[in-house]
């Protein structure tokens, strides 16, 4: 796991991007702005680009950092290695997905 800096309005990926690595907030905060024309408010504790890394696809959003943002960066391994080993880790992954998959469901 490594850790990444943003800037406020820095753009951490674009819809379409490669989908390389899930990010867990630190410090900050971030706007996803969904294809649906939607934006989401993403704080601390809350994970993002999850979705991409356990599919394979495209990163589906662009995510943009709202303030100075610390972020910690799992890849597909490091993702695999926590779902083995650190069930409090993978219990955020599987909860935010959950989350995800409520919003599309109810259209939020």
């Amino acid at each position: 796991m490594d850790r990444k800096t943003f800037n406020a309005r820095d753009t951490i990926f674009r819809a379409g991007d490669q989908s390389n690595c899930a990010f867990l907030i630190v410090v900050g905060a971030v706007e996803a702005r969904l294809p649906n024309g939607r934006n989401k408010r993403l704080g601390p504790g809350e994970i993002f680009g999850e979705m991409g890394l356990i599919d394979s696809r495209p990163r589906s959003a662009t995510v943009v950092a709202s303030d100075y943002t610390v972020c910690a960066t799992y890849s597909e391994a490091e993702l695999l290695e926590a779902i083995r080993t650190r069930p409090d880790e993978a219990i955020a992954f599987i909860r935010a997905l959950i989350a995800r998959l409520r919003d599309a469901n109810e259209g939020h």
